[in-house]
Formats: C-alpha cells, structure tokens, sequence
C-alpha cells in the first residue's frame, strides 16, 4: 500500500501515485524470478482517491507486516 499527501497535504498527490504505479508496473516487466524464470512477474495496482484514516492505515499495515 501506497499513500501519498500524509502527512503533508501535497498538490500533486494523485499524479505523484499514478507514476509510481506505472513505475512499478514497468519494473515488474523486466523481472526474472529466479525459480520460475519463463514465468513474468504479474502485480495488481488499484488506485483510490479520497479521505483516509490513521486507523484504516495502520490495520493495512499491520496485516502486510504479519503476511
């Protein structure tokens, strides 16, 4: 998970996730997996705008730690 104009409220939040997002998309392209090297790397991206909550942050957090 990924956030962006938190604390510090940004102008440029949304565009400031879209390209790392497309970042990490291109990045996955040219990934080898060492086990599986014929088989490319396939990640999900999903954006959301809108309000966010300290609380909702830290329960993401805290499963993909535990994960």
């Amino acid at each position: 998970m990924v956030v962006s104009g938190i604390p510090l409220v940004t102008a440029s939040h949304a565009q400031e996730v879209a390209d790392m997002s497309l970042d990490l998309v291109e990045a996955c392209r040219n990934f080898i997996i060492p086990h599986m090297p014929g088989e490319p790397l396939r990640i999900r991206v999903g954006l959301h705008s809108g309000t966010s909550s300290p609380r909702l942050l830290q329960r993401y957090i805290y499963t993909s730690c535990v994960l």
